[in-house]
């Protein structure tokens, strides 16, 4: 829980008791006021959020396809959903659109945050996926992480194979 709720505060520059409060009421429901094992808590947490997550959507908003292409295959061999990649793909695509759609419309950075919902951290983290890329570049991600879902539920080829493909393309 302590790890979990400490990624959760880093990544949404929350205080560490505030990310973990929920984290505890969840289990809290879970047990029904049963006895919580350490193998409960596990079933409840094995799709945390991994620390190489966040380095390969820093990765992607650098387009660094050497990193982008090792982050991902250590998070595919290590058990990783390739449907979680792709859900972690498209809300940092999603969101960087947002923003860059916000501010060329001329909306201040605060303005921008309080839209989206976004704490200032995160608006600044996606900031060089906003520089990197056009409206364009964004939107045709989008589309490639939509159509590399359909791939993936069609089992058109090896998922690792799809989504190596779709990184070519996102690093472009």
């Amino acid at each position: 829980i302590i790890e979990s709720g400490t990624l959760v505060a880093n990544h949404n520059d929350r205080p560490l008791l505030d990310a973990i409060h929920p984290l505890i009421e969840l289990v809290g429901l879970y047990a029904d006021g049963g006895k919580v094992l350490a193998a409960d808590v596990e079933l409840l947490f094995r799709d945390k959020p991994d620390p190489s997550e966040f380095e390969l959507i820093e990765a992607l908003s650098k387009r660094d396809p050497a990193k982008i292409e090792l982050l991902c295959r250590g998070l595919l061999e290590g058990g990783k959903s390739p449907f979680l990649l792709l859900a972690l793909f498209s809300n940092n695509y999603s969101t960087t659109l947002s923003i860059k759609t916000l501010l060329d419309r001329g909306l201040p950075k605060d303005g921008v945050c309080r839209s989206l919902g976004l704490n200032s951290w995160r608006f600044d983290k996606q900031m060089t996926g906003v520089r990197a890329n056009s409206v364009g570049k964004l939107r045709s991600n989008i589309q490639s992480i939509l159509r590399t879902d359909s791939k993936l539920k069609n089992h058109s080829l090896d998922p690792d194979h799809i989504i190596s493909d779709l990184l070519s393309s996102l690093s472009v």
